[in-house]
Order: C-alpha cells, then structure tokens, then sequence
C-alpha cells in the first residue's frame, strides 16, 4: 500500500530554522499534535528515561520501536527526525521499519560504538572508524524511497576525539557518503557552532541544546544565524515533567494537598484531559 508521506524537505526549503521538541512519551506527541507543530522529534535518551532506564545501548531494535511506534501514531500529521542509534546493527532495515510511518520523515544515524553508547553531553566517548560508519550511511541511504525519509548522520568525535576539527572532518566524510543532513554533537561554544555553520554551507544542520549540557544554550534564531537548519530539545520534555512531579509530590505527601502547587502552574481539569486525548464525556 503507498503511503502519502510527511517530508521534512518542503521546511528546509524555506531556510528558516526548524524547532524540535522530542515527544518522549504517547501523551507528549498527543500535545504536540494538538498545538499541530509541523515537526518533532524522538531521542533515544528520553524515550529510555520515562521508562526508568538509561540509554546505554540495552534495549533492542524491537523494543525501541515498540515504544516509538505508538509517539509516531499519536502525532499523525508532525514530520519525525528519529532517533536511529547506531543502526542496530542493520541502517537499511532500520530504515525500512521506519518508513512504515508516513511521518518517520528524518531518521539519525550514529557513530559511537555499539554497545558503549552514552548521551552526547557526556564524556569518555568511543567512536567507529570513517570507513565503517559510511558504510551504516550508505546502507541507510539505499534503504530510502524517492529521497525520503531523510538520512542524517550524527558524529560524537567532539566528546571521543576532543577536537573540533575531527567532528567537522568527519561530518564531511559522512556528507559524501551521502547523510542528507549532518548532526556535529557537543560543540563547546560559540565558536565552534560557528566553524560547523561555516563549514557545511548547504548542508542541513542539527544543533542538539540540553538543559546544562555541553553546548551553549542559544535560542533558534541565534543558531539560525550562525548556519543551522534545525534545534532539538531532545531532553526538556522529561526534564520539565520530571521536575514538576517531583514538586506536586513532595507537597502532596507532605501537606496532604495540591492547592499551593496549582496556584504556581494552573490547575487542570478532567474535562479538558478527556478531550485531550480523545475521549468525549462520560
């Protein structure tokens, strides 16, 4: 059966830079589906997280998708930049399972090592050679359909190599493989968010910003300005609830009540989550 998909391809076109908020859960694809954002994305690291599990290169291809299928159908009409890992071990078939979603419309493939897998704004980084993660590239690529979805490739050789210029060395070995779109991770400063910008003229690039990470916490229109082509939050989701579950459970236990804690953020109510996610009334 042919599926109408969502491209990421039409966005780009206009230069302007794309915000990506990772939906880490059904619920959070749900309120971006709401709000009708025309892209999004999936990290490995928070999808991990609201399961209580770290990514540390554990979970198996089918479990990945087993939980990322059900954020992809719950935010129908938003264009996906997943989240491929390493490829799991396969970038074509990775490839293909995705593009069962008409929506999957980026998938990112990594570098790091299998099986010694951290966040990017972490430390002690292990990297493949160039030669085997262009071979992940062009198996993804031959796996693509008219172009689509995109392939993009993430090198970490900032964090393992500790050096600027191995990162960018290898975002352009990774380019001619044929990566639609580079993702240079863990850049340290401004500076270096500049030299990616200047030297990837054409190509789309992924500026990846976390909550007290590694890289310099600019706003959109500030990376737009030095070159890049997209920003994800990948971890602001689970931060954000993490965070305020914490705090309505500490004064619940504590003081037997929730009064203080809705006067701070709004107090909801079950009408509007019924309709929320789908259900009419009781």
């Amino acid at each position: 059966m042919t599926i109408t998909r969502l491209s990421l391809r039409p966005l780009l076109a206009q230069k302007k830079i794309i915000p990506l908020l990772a939906a880490d859960t059904p619920q959070t694809a749900l309120a971006l589906n709401e709000i009708e954002v025309p892209a999004a994305a999936i990290g490995g690291f928070s999808v991990a997280a609201v399961q209580g599990k770290p990514d540390n290169a554990t979970m198996t291809r089918g479990e990945y998708l087993s939980l990322i299928g059900p954020i992809l159908d719950s935010a129908p009409q938003t264009a996906f930049v997943i989240d491929g890992e390493d490829g799991f071990g396969d970038p074509a078939e990775l490839v293909r399972l995705l593009s069962k979603y008409s929506n999957a419309a980026m998938i990112f493939i990594e570098d790091q090592m299998p099986g010694d897998k951290r966040c990017g704004h972490m430390d002690r980084h292990q990297i493949v050679p160039i030669e085997r993660m262009q071979e992940n590239i062009r198996s993804a690529v031959s796996a693509q359909n008219d172009g689509e979805p995109m392939i993009m490739a993430r090198t970490d050789a900032r964090s393992a190599q500790d050096s600027i210029q191995a990162a960018i060395d290898r975002g352009q070995a990774y380019a001619e493989a044929g990566a639609d779109a580079l993702f240079i991770e863990a850049p340290r400063s401004i500076d270096e968010l500049e030299l990616i910008g200047r030297s990837f003229q054409g190509v789309p690039l992924l500026a990846n910003i976390i909550e007290g990470g590694k890289t310099p916490e600019l706003s959109a229109t500030e990376l737009e300005e030095l070159g890049f082509a997209m920003v994800v939050r990948p971890v602001s989701v689970s931060l954000i609830y993490s965070k305020l579950i914490r705090e309505a459970a500490a004064e619940f236990y504590s003081t037997g009540a929730l009064d203080e804690f809705f006067l701070r953020h709004g107090k909801p109510d079950l009408e509007s989550f019924r309709k929320f996610i789908g259900l009419g009334k009781s």
